[in-house]
């Protein structure tokens, strides 16, 4: 339909709205080695969503496709897959990230002033 914004890019929009106003408030509100360590996680949000949207956007797509076909059960299985291989790669990268955040966040450039 023309004019009309796909949910993925209106998503997208508020994210970034969302981080713009995050940083203006925990810079002035907090300071600026709040505002430093929420940089420094970040990266992590956007493999997040990253993630998120590959499995979200491409399940979509293959699903389509079958039920363009006529194919409703195949569509079904595409996106219960999707569903539950997000939950796995999650259910794993949530854990490891927990219990090795010191070092995760060393890698992704923090310092012992963020502490």
């Amino acid at each position: 339909m023309p004019g009309v914004m796909p949910g993925a890019l209106i998503g997208m929009l508020f994210n970034s709205v969302l981080n713009i106003c995050d940083g203006m408030f925990v810079g002035h509100g907090v300071g600026s080695n709040a505002l430093a360590a929420i940089n420094i996680v970040a990266p992590l949000f956007l493999v997040c969503t990253g993630i998120g949207l590959m499995f979200g956007i491409g399940a979509s797509v293959i699903g389509g496709i079958q039920l363009a076909e006529g194919n409703v059960k195949a569509a079904r299985i595409i996106m219960t897959q999707a569903y539950i291989a997000g939950g796995v790669i999650f259910g794993i990268v949530i854990p490891v990230s927990l219990l090795f955040a010191r070092p995760l966040l060393y890698a992704l450039g923090c310092s012992e002033a963020l502490e």
